[in-house]
């Protein structure tokens, strides 16, 4: 149950990232890490006249761009931009995610890598020309925000269904039945090195942070994570945690809100 916080994971991290200029997927290297894997797919691209959104998917989602062609590429209401999706690291295989879960350092070096990996995209767009909207559900969510508390390079942030108490969700909410005794028995020891509310909050100013809560989720618990956004507006779904996260078309349009009015 030991592990270094989230931050100063990120801060070690060392990674290599292709230059995006086409659909398809490219495979990250994380330096001196030979298991982690993360992988950046481009599943639509129209070029530099257009904002970018970079997706990141639910945790141990399979296929993991399951939700995100759900909500950014339904054929009838695609999103004006370019999609790209980042792959966490450890999520090559079911296997590969269940011993990433069971380990806490494991679990967290996976959201430091996927921010690392957001930032590289997103100033390799920005060398182009695009602006980049980070979104996700849920993990995509929580590491959406982390990228704002770190770095908040992208022009904008789309977090549903998280905030920054990211440990409590694990050891303080209706999911920790679902946990091990021992992480529960070292609840402080998962709340500091996951939850990054002071780090979040620290960031002053969050106008290009446009969160979606659900009033009715009992694992990303509206009450509990609203606070580090202070009296930053807030999108509120009248849903749950698997009604909000399943609510592809009120999350598009909460997309395309922010989207559209970026100038091409």
């Amino acid at each position: 149950m030991e592990s270094p916080t989230l931050s100063e994971i990120y801060e070690d991290i060392k990674i290599d990232v292709p230059s995006i200029d086409k659909t398809g997927s490219y495979p990250v290297k994380v330096k001196g890490d030979d298991i982690a894997r993360p992988v950046v797919h481009v599943l639509s691209w129209k070029g530099d006249g257009y904002p970018a959104v970079i997706w990141h998917h639910i945790s141990g989602e399979y296929p993991v761009d399951a939700t995100c062609r759900k909500v950014l590429l339904n054929p009838k209401h695609p999103v004006n931009a370019n999609i790209i999706l980042v792959q966490a690291a450890y999520h090559e295989t079911p296997v590969a995610f269940g011993m990433c879960a069971r380990d806490l350092q494991l679990f967290a070096r996976m959201v430091a890598i996927s921010a690392r990996v957001i930032d590289a995209v997103v100033d390799d767009l920005s060398k182009k020309g695009i602006s980049s909207v980070v979104a996700g559900v849920k993990l995509g969510g929580w590491v959406a925000n982390f990228h704002h508390a770190v770095s908040n390079s992208a022009y904008a942030y789309i977090p549903v269904l998280a905030g920054a108490g990211f440990g409590d969700i694990f050891v303080d909410s209706s999911f920790k039945g679902s946990v091990s005794s021992l992480a529960r028995r070292n609840h402080q020891k998962v709340r500091r090195v996951l939850n990054f509310d002071d780090l979040f909050m620290a960031r002053g100013s969050h106008k290009n942070v446009f969160p979606v809560l659900a009033i009715y989720d009992r694992i990303s618990n509206f009450y509990r994570q609203r606070t580090c956004y202070g009296d930053h507006k807030i999108i509120e779904f009248r849903k749950g945690h698997i009604t909000g996260a399943k609510a592809h078309g009120k999350i598009r349009m909460v997309i395309s809100s922010v989207t559209d009015k970026i100038k091409r």
